[in-house]
């Protein structure tokens, strides 16, 4: 099979950015081959491909978010902080979360995915406040909240520092110019 797979979905932008342009996987006979079809089989289709892959790749040959994802230790935080964005995470909790000290944990995360612990959550938090103000009609300060922001203008001013609008304009256009 050969696949295309393009989406809106904030949520996979970090793992899209970390496969190889071409990937082969030799699915073996399962349950998943005899689905029918339906709206969700290219997701289902590969979110198995990606199992596979993953399965069939030698550490070495992983870079980036998907190295992290077999990594031991920011495997398990990655996990954590994925599970519970909003949670007031700090790296002391999720180093004795994963049970790891807090420098073998922000040295693996800046070895894997080149930024510490809190800035990856930083980051996380704004993929997905940004995916919530495109795609539902929850106010600023409900979306800051669910995404771990304790005021509405905390939120904002993390917002447009790293996306660089105001949370109202990009709902109202993401990809443009703030004006």
């Amino acid at each position: 099979m050969c696949g295309y797979l393009r989406g809106d979905a904030v949520l996979f932008d970090p793992v899209l950015r970390a496969l190889p342009s071409l990937f082969v996987v030799r699915p073996p006979a399962s349950p998943a081959a005899a689905s029918p079809t339906n709206q969700r089989l290219p997701e289902l289709l590969f979110t198995e491909m990606l199992r596979i892959y993953l399965d069939e790749s030698r550490d070495a040959e992983l870079t980036g978010w998907l190295a992290a994802l077999r990594d031991p230790v920011v495997g398990q935080a990655l996990s954590l902080l994925h599970s519970d964005p909003a949670h007031d995470w700090t790296v002391a909790e999720l180093a004795m979360a994963v049970a790891a000290s807090k420098t073998v944990l922000v040295n693996r995360f800046h070895q894997l995915l080149g930024r510490p612990p809190i800035r990856y959550l930083t980051e996380w938090r704004l993929n997905l406040a940004s995916g919530l103000l495109r795609t539902t009609g929850f106010g600023v300060g409900e979306i800051g909240a669910k995404v771990g922001y304790n005021s509405e203008e905390a939120f904002s001013r993390a917002f447009k520092r790293e996306l660089g609008k105001a949370p109202a304009h990009w709902r109202v256009d993401p990809g443009g110019t703030d004006s």
